[in-house]
């Protein structure tokens, strides 16, 4: 979703009074033979245009979806860019007569497949309203939060995080947002919009000073227009408006009570203390084992860990006499494992795509 898949193919951009009737089109042609539900993300407030026409899908049968190349006559497609692991799907398609802008020409379709009604529902909340998620999406990373395609969830560092709620109308109440306004969307401007977003209980300007930025927020400052016209918004306001500033952990131990997640937050900060702590162990031991290369402790460690892995009622503090006992035995059968793998065929890729085995080593 963007617009931006057939950058070589001249793709129109689409009127914002064709849109309705455009969507309305296409449905025509895939509700009634391969979707049961489609729904298309209301947009920014105040655009003229739009890049492409979203749709958020639910297949009739997921055992016998529609395939790429079904859909793509079915539209009269060009053209289909995929992605892998994405579940989108975008199709360049010519307007109808009707409604083209000129002669021939072609707009960009994004299809995005959902796995289930709900999680249609949540991606239709989180694409709604063009740029809405991702400011607030910054002002919830400043208090450890998470807003992606999953749902909403509580930042546990390294990448690791505990999903809180799915369910938009808790996370509506939660950032302080008004349901029924949000609903419904009736913003004359992206100023009417930035209006509502400042009345998020973490609203701050101190969520999107430089040194807060993330690597997307930096690419969004130069190709997201509601993005850029937010920052220019926040060099204006008044410091009467410009918010409470609350602190990760005061909304860490909030969301926790509020969405009953205290005990999975113990438990799984419990296992990370336990694998950190394993880690440093292991760390250690294989210091002290007489291996001279990083490729035989490493191909040695992971055979210990396997072996280790295996034994019941295992104690972090047997680990050192553990390794001590196993290690000899394992680094044997890696090195023979080693000398095994450098002496089978090898394929070797030539011109012309013609691939020939030969030798190892």
């Amino acid at each position: 979703m963007g617009g931006s898949a057939f950058s070589n193919l001249g793709i129109s951009r689409i009127p914002a009074d064709s849109l309705p009737l455009l969507q309305e089109h296409i449905e025509s042609l895939l509700t009634p033979y391969y979707y049961g539900m489609i729904k298309s993300p209301p947009p920014a407030p105040g655009k003229l245009d739009h890049g492409d026409l979203d749709l958020l899908v639910l297949p009739l049968d997921f055992g016998n979806a529609p395939s790429k190349e079904t859909l793509k006559a079915a539209l009269s497609a060009i053209a289909t860019v995929t992605t892998k692991g994405s579940p989108t799907i975008s199709f360049a398609v010519p307007f109808p007569r009707h409604l083209a802008p000129a002669p021939g020409a072609l707009f960009q379709l994004d299809i995005h497949v959902c796995a289930s009604p709900h999680d249609l529902e949540w991606v239709l909340f989180q694409y709604s309203y063009g740029d809405f998620w991702n400011i607030v999406g910054a002002m919830a990373r400043r208090v450890g939060l998470k807003i992606d395609n999953t749902g909403m969830h509580l930042r546990l560092g390294e990448g690791e995080t505990l999903l809180l709620t799915a369910e938009p109308v808790a996370v509506l109440e939660f950032l302080g947002f008004e349901q029924e306004v949000f609903s419904k969307g009736e913003w004359e401007s992206l100023e009417d919009m930035f209006a509502f977003i400042r009345e998020c209980r973490f609203f701050t300007p101190e969520a999107f000073a430089k040194e807060n930025e993330s690597q997307k927020d930096r690419q969004r400052a130069t190709k997201r227009h509601g993005w850029i016209k937010w920052k220019e918004s926040l060099e204006t306001i008044p410091p009467s408006t410009q918010g409470k500033i609350v602190e990760a952990e005061e909304v860490r131990v909030e969301a926790l009570e509020r969405f009953g997640k205290k005990r999975e937050y113990e438990k799984t900060m419990q296992e990370r203390a336990n694998r950190a702590r394993l880690k440093l162990m292991w760390k250690g031991v294989m210091a002290g084992l007489p291996l001279e290369t990083d490729r035989e402790k490493g191909l040695t460690l992971r055979r210990l860990r396997t072996l280790w892995e295996s034994v019941d009622g295992r104690d972090l503090e047997t680990l050192p006499t553990f390794a001590e006992t196993h290690w000899k035995a394992e680094w044997e059968k890696a090195m023979e494992r080693e000398a095994q793998t450098a002496l089978m065929p090898k394929k070797v890729k030539r011109k012309g795509g013609v691939e020939v085995a030969s030798a190892g080593g």
